[in-house]
């Protein structure tokens, strides 16, 4: 099975483990978007045209690739987008659930914030 990772992460060992497990596949191939795509998805333009051909070149390059799956997590109206626009050209499109733990520690009258995210379930769109 081939996944298409539409985030800006890579997926960890857990979330593989995870996906093999939902999909109930023994071989899983992670795929990740090209360099100048995951670039722009890091830093969304905020005109609507520019995002659409965001999306289209995503579309192009998962069918060129044949991917099976889509893993797609990110800010919220891009989201809206990509699927709107890819329809129903990939059966399976999901996001992890992830549990957020924020640790804050005081150093000196600073404080410093981490998140842990624990992923718990996968989440398809539908």
């Amino acid at each position: 099975m081939k996944i298409l990772n539409v985030s800006n992460h890579p997926l960890t060992e857990q979330q593989i483990d995870m996906i093999m497990d939902h999909f109930k596949v023994d071989k899983l191939e992670i795929i990740d978007t090209p360099h100048d795509i995951g670039n722009t998805l890091k830093n969304l333009p905020a005109d609507i045209s520019e995002r659409k051909e965001l999306v289209n070149s995503i579309i192009r390059f998962a069918e060129y690739q044949k991917v099976n799956a889509v893993h797609l997590d990110g800010e919220a109206h891009f989201v809206n987008l990509f699927l709107k626009m890819c329809g129903d050209k990939f059966k399976n499109i999901f996001k992890f659930y992830s549990e957020r733990k924020v640790i804050e520690e005081n150093v000196d009258g600073i404080v410093k914030k981490i998140s842990l995210f624990q992923p718990k379930a996968i989440l398809e769109y539908l």
